[in-house]
C-alpha cells in the first residue's frame, strides 16, 4: 500500500527534473510545479524561449529564463511571484526605409512584401516576400543566416510583435531570378497575430509591418534593405 502511494509521487518528481532528498521531500517537487504553473500562467506580452534549471536537480532554485517579447524583466518578475535571472529578448533595431533603403539599393531587384487583404486576430497571417529581377540579365542569389526580421507597429508606432531575431529562418536557400521575371525562391513566413502569448490576441485595427531583408547575397554582393512599410488590417 505505502509503494504503490509513493511511486506517483516519484514520477512527478522525475518529471519536473527533481530528485527526492532524505529530508522534506515534497519540498522539491510543490517548488518545481509552482515555478512551472507559473510560466504556464504568464498573461504578459513574451513567450518563454528557454528555461534553465540551475544548481544541483534535487534544490529546485528558480529557473534562468530567456524570453522574447515586449515586457520588462521586472514585469515578469513580479508576474512570476518568484526572483529569477530573466533576459528580455526585445524589438530588433528596424529603422524605417530611407531613401538609400529603397528596393533599388538591391541592384537590378525589387522587393515587394504582401499581405492578405484582411488577417484574423489570434491566427497566423501568410506574409510573402517577392524579388523581382528587372534588369536584362538573370540573377543568382542565396538569403542569408538572418534572412528577414521584422516588426508589426500600431499608428502610434508601438511595436506589438516582432521576429524572427536571427533564427536563420529558410537561412541558405537559393535565389533564381531570370532576366526581367519573378524570381523563384522568395520567403513565405507566419505572422502570429497576438501579443507573444495566445491569451492576447491583437486588437482589430489597421497596423504597419516593417520588413528588413538582412544578408542577400546575389552574384557576389551582398545587400541589406528595409523595406516600405506594408498596411495590414486585423479582423475579428
Amino acid at each position: 500500500m505505502l509503494k504503490s502511494r509513493l511511486l506517483p509521487l516519484a514520477l512527478l518528481l522525475l518529471l519536473c527534473g527533481c530528485q527526492p532528498r532524505p529530508q522534506a521531500a515534497a519540498d522539491p517537487l510543490d517548488r518545481c510545479l509552482a515555478y512551472q504553473d507559473a510560466m504556464d500562467g504568464l498573461r504578459l506580452p513574451v513567450q518563454v524561449d528557454r528555461a534553465k534549471w540551475p544548481g544541483p536537480p534535487e534544490a529546485c532554485q528558480p529557473p534562468v529564463l530567456t524570453v522574447t517579447g515586449t515586457a520588462s524583466a521586472a514585469d515578469l518578475e513580479k508576474a512570476l511571484g518568484f526572483r529569477a535571472r530573466i533576459q528580455v529578448q526585445g524589438p530588433p533595431d528596424l529603422p524605417p526605409a530611407s531613401r538609400q533603403d529603397q528596393p533599388a539599393h538591391l541592384g537590378a531587384l525589387r522587393a515587394q512584401v504582401r499581405v492578405p487583404p484582411a488577417a484574423v486576430t489570434g491566427r497566423a497571417a501568410s506574409i510573402a516576400v517577392e524579388l523581382h529581377n528587372s534588369g536584362p540579365l538573370p540573377l543568382r542569389g542565396v538569403w542569408g543566416l538572418n534572412t528577414v526580421e521584422y516588426e508589426l507597429l500600431t499608428p502610434r508606432g508601438e511595436v506589438v510583435r516582432f521576429g524572427p531575431q536571427g533564427s536563420g529562418l529558410l537561412a541558405g536557400l537559393s535565389l533564381d531570378c531570370p532576366a526581367a521575371s519573378l524570381c523563384t525562391g522568395g520567403i513565405t513566413f507566419d505572422l502570429p497575430l497576438n501579443r507573444f502569448n495566445p491569451a492576447l490576441p491583437l486588437s482589430p485595427g489597421r497596423y504597419a509591418l516593417r520588413v528588413r531583408l538582412r544578408d542577400l547575397e546575389v552574384d557576389g554582393q551582398t545587400f541589406s534593405a528595409t523595406l516600405p512599410d506594408v498596411a495590414l488590417t486585423v479582423i475579428r
